[in-house]
């Protein structure tokens, strides 16, 4: 008897802990959903064109319902105009999102640059608007860039545009 209802107990409060963590979960996510459904959230395949280079960049970027914003690139990537002519070691750039809307945003990155033996060259910060097209399956926008050296002297500055198409929203 005493096993029996020590059993029910024990079982009673498995319930109510897994009840609570339910009606505790349940608005985060609803909210973290609703976030992501505004602005630019999700997964984006990205076209960045520089204003003065010939190639054009594809990027993944990704835009959290967090607020956390970050453009995959490739490794190895052209040379931004007015700078150097060789092409950068790059790191992903990582920073923040906000919606402007239901269909736009804005984002700042920062990207790290290194030369081919791995020396830091300093950093790329870009700072740009978008917005999502009615079909809510394509975006465009602008964007400005500022390449820094290690020291924070800026040493090149420009803009461009950005196409994209979802991937996951």
């Amino acid at each position: 008897m005493r096993r029996s209802l020590m059993l029910v107990l024990v079982l009673a409060m498995m319930l109510a802990a897994a009840g609570a963590f339910a009606i505790v979960k349940r608005p985060a996510v609803a909210e973290i959903a609703r976030q992501a459904a505004d602005g630019c959230g999700g997964s984006w395949r990205l076209a960045l064109t520089f204003e003065g280079r010939d190639l054009v960049e594809e990027t993944l970027g990704v835009f959290g319902a967090d607020g956390q914003a970050t453009l995959h690139s490739p490794a190895v990537v052209p040379a931004l105009p007015g700078g150097d002519t060789e092409p950068f070691y790059a790191s992903d750039a990582v920073g923040s999102w906000s919606a402007t809307g239901a269909d736009g945003c804005t984002f700042d990155a920062v990207r790290l640059l290194a030369a081919e033996d791995g020396a830091p060259l300093g950093s790329v910060y870009f700072r740009g608007t978008l917005t999502v097209d009615a079909s809510g399956v394509g975006m465009g926008g602008t964007f400005t860039w500022d390449q820094a050296t290690g020291f924070g002297k800026t040493i090149s500055s420009g803009s461009g545009t950005t196409a994209g198409a979802a991937i996951s929203r």
